[in-house]
């Protein structure tokens, strides 16, 4: 899972077999290590109708509506999104494969890119 954050923002990148992950277990996560300490980023199905999220002990976590979730892996739907009431922009996409190769990338486990047909 590729995690990227800007400003108010958060995005989040998913391969094929993540977002299987996701779907049949409710939850999927990954971590960086940052010298002594380490990030772990998370996302959860919840049962609200609303997206959340919150930072506590290094972990960020990301909840997603089950609704939103369901289906994921064999469905079109690219991405999943929503802006907090706070301003915090979430977005969460399938990972696509770049349209050109970049050299140590291991692509196996991503999207076939719509634009590469």
């Amino acid at each position: 899972m590729k995690l990227r954050i800007k400003g108010n923002s958060i995005r989040l990148r998913l391969t094929k077999s993540e977002v299987s992950h996701l779907v049949e277990t409710g939850k999927v996560k990954d971590q960086c290590v940052i010298m002594d300490n380490t990030l772990i980023y998370q996302i959860s199905k919840v049962e609200s109708e609303k997206f959340d999220a919150s930072l506590k002990e290094n972990i960020l976590s990301i909840f997603v509506p089950q609704q939103e979730i369901m289906n994921w892996d064999e469905n079109e739907i690219v991405s999943l999104k929503s802006e907090l009431e706070n301003g915090l922009s979430i977005l969460i996409e399938k990972d696509f494969k770049c349209l050109i190769e970049r050299e140590n990338e291991d692509t196996n486990d991503m999207y076939e890119n719509p634009q590469a047909r």
